[in-house]
């Protein structure tokens, strides 16, 4: 409730106490008085429960903040746990390239020295080829010579 609408409450609530207030004798001097005394503790009272309902608002007020100000580090917290988990996310996925990388690194290896052998005998053949062809004109020479 609002100090305005509160204010208003009191006013509409004391009205029909001053109404009844008649001050034209003096018999009702002392009933005058007394409603006076009741009103003047009423509106006293009232005030009092104002001022209690105003701070017990402030302190809601200071709870709310104080509850925002936790909620925001919580989300700050949970962000950080965010970026650490993408974190050891980035780190398994790193180090499972690494192990692809040196899977490949050892194909590469073994392709090289395969290469390497097959060059090897490549040129062995390639070799005993050349031999063989000598071989193979020598006997053809050899052959002519024999014929004739």
């Amino acid at each position: 409730m609002g100090f305005r609408s509160y204010n208003k409450a009191i006013t509409q609530e004391l009205n029909p106490h001053l109404l009844q207030i008649s001050f034209s004798s003096k018999g009702y001097s002392k009933k005058a008085d007394s409603e006076v005394q009741t009103l003047r503790k009423a509106l006293a009272k009232m005030q009092s429960d104002r001022d209690v309902i105003f701070l017990q608002y402030q302190k809601s007020l200071e709870k709310l903040s104080e509850m925002e100000r936790d909620l925001n580090k919580a989300q700050k917290d949970a962000g950080g746990l965010d970026e650490k988990e993408a974190l050891a996310q980035l780190k398994v996925e790193k180090n499972v390239g690494q192990v692809q990388y040196n899977r490949c690194l050892e194909s590469i290896a073994k392709l090289e020295t395969m290469l390497s052998l097959a060059q090897l005998d490549s040129k062995a053949l390639d070799e005993r080829a050349s031999k063989a062809e000598i071989e193979a004109q020598n006997l053809k020479q050899e052959l002519g010579q024999l014929e004739a």
